[in-house]
């Protein structure tokens, strides 16, 4: 609708800049758009118009002596054409009439019990079946380590280390048949020189909260934190006594050092200069 009224010339509609970066849209209503299109150009048309003298009366020659005189017309005054501009009539909106509200009192109505239906048993029809997405594959779990060379005394100590572990930390309470399956983890720790107190700290600080199974969680850190083997000890060589000169040489056999026996080869040997 304002597209059309905007088409014949009653509804003009302009964009203009305002503050900030913005637009805004001015719209102007004419009443007579014949009216407001003339009033556009009618600024550079507008211009004073000639005067118009109005002939009066032939002269008639009159048979006196004298000449008659004819009154020369007088000139109108110049009449400028001014433009005024039409005030913008708005349609004032007629008041719709006032409506009362009339309230009817109605009948008084009686509810009759409808009786529930009775339930119809639906069976539930089966929905797809979600199969769960298969999980990634579990490490295998680490075996248990055990010492290279046993012994009672390796054994009795990682018995009493286990023994002992609620002193220090009271959540490790094990059981006499968790405590004789973990005796081999133990005593690999000390066959390979870690201190009982070093043991008893790596496999029990900093527990889970809550801790649930302290056996499990005791065998898992004894196989995975399981220090490296100690570097195999060099051989000692023991000293001797030389047989010839006494004097002390490393041997693991007795015997004489290398100077004497390079002496006894020299001596035994054919000699090889002439008299």
């Amino acid at each position: 609708a304002l597209r059309e009224l905007e088409q014949h010339g009653f509804l003009r509609r302009t964009r203009e800049r305002v503050g900030g970066g913005k637009l805004a849209t001015r719209t102007e209503s004419y009443n007579h758009p014949e009216a407001a299109a003339r009033g556009r150009a009618r600024v550079a048309a507008a211009a004073p118009l000639p005067a118009t003298a109005h002939v009066g009366a032939p002269v008639v020659a009159a048979a006196a002596a004298e000449p008659a005189r004819v009154p020369a017309p007088e000139p109108e005054p110049v009449r400028a054409l001014v433009l005024e501009r039409e005030p913008v009539r708005v349609p004032v909106p007629e008041p719709e009439p006032v409506r009362a509200l009339v309230l009817e009192r109605e009948s008084v109505r009686v509810p009759v019990p409808v009786p529930a239906p009775t339930p119809v048993p639906v069976e539930p029809v089966p929905g797809p079946r979600l199969v769960p997405a298969p999980a990634a594959p579990r490490k295998p779990r680490l075996p248990l380590p055990a010492p290279q060379q046993p012994t009672e005394a390796l054994y009795a100590a990682a018995a009493d280390l286990l023994a002992g572990l609620p002193r220090a930390a009271p959540l490790f309470l094990l059981s006499e048949e968790d405590a004789r399956g973990l005796v081999p983890g133990v005593a690999a720790w000390l066959e390979r020189g870690a201190r009982p107190d070093a043991v008893r700290a790596a496999i029990t600080d900093d527990p889970p909260v809550p801790l649930r199974h302290p056996a499990k969680l005791l065998r898992h850190r004894l196989a995975a934190l399981l220090p490296p083997p100690l570097p195999a000890a060099v051989p000692v060589v023991p000293l001797q006594n030389c047989d010839d000169c006494d004097r002390a040489f490393r041997s693991s056999v007795p015997g004489c050092c290398r100077e004497c026996r390079d002496a006894r080869a020299y001596a035994d040997g054919p000699c090889l200069i002439g008299a």
